[in-house]
């Protein structure tokens, strides 16, 4: 618009400006067109890149999401393992007892550390179901354990 608004002047105004002038007056405002046009380019790229932020942004989790969950995890009474199941913590200890009871042929665990622990848990196996452990300490073991 001021542009226009400039070009309407000189136009109006000729006989005060001398050839010379005119030429730069000329190179300048193709000059000024040719910035414009640049800062415009960076506008819409800037701006994409920030419609492509807000996009990631929405996927990911945000604090106050995580903060009831992280303040199960800090009080004292609950001092619990958890793991996130379907999206939501749940405690682990529950979960695989849980998982092991709907096994139905074979029961698999990958684990490079067996304890006591663990053995509790498979009492949940139901009656019947193969339990088959891959771990590097099963040695380490007393056979009263397994």
């Amino acid at each position: 618009m001021a542009f226009k608004a400039m070009k309407d002047f000189i136009v109006q105004n000729q006989s005060l400006l001398g050839q010379r002038d005119y030429l730069h007056l000329s190179m300048q405002v193709s000059d000024t067109q040719q910035e414009v046009q640049s800062i415009k380019s960076q506008l819409i790229d800037h701006g994409d890149r920030l419609s492509d932020l807000f996009s990631q942004m929405q996927q990911t989790v945000k604090r106050s999401e995580i903060s009831p969950y992280m303040l199960d995890f800090s009080r004292e009474e609950d001092k619990k393992e958890y793991l996130i199941l379907n999206g939501q913590p749940a405690k682990a200890d529950e979960t695989y007892m849980d998982i092991y009871r709907k096994a139905r042929k074979t029961v698999f665990i990958v684990d490079n550390y067996i304890g006591i622990k663990t053995l509790r848990l498979l009492r949940s196996v139901v009656p019947g179901v193969s339990v088959i452990i891959f771990s590097d300490n099963l040695g380490k073991m007393h056979l009263s354990d397994l």
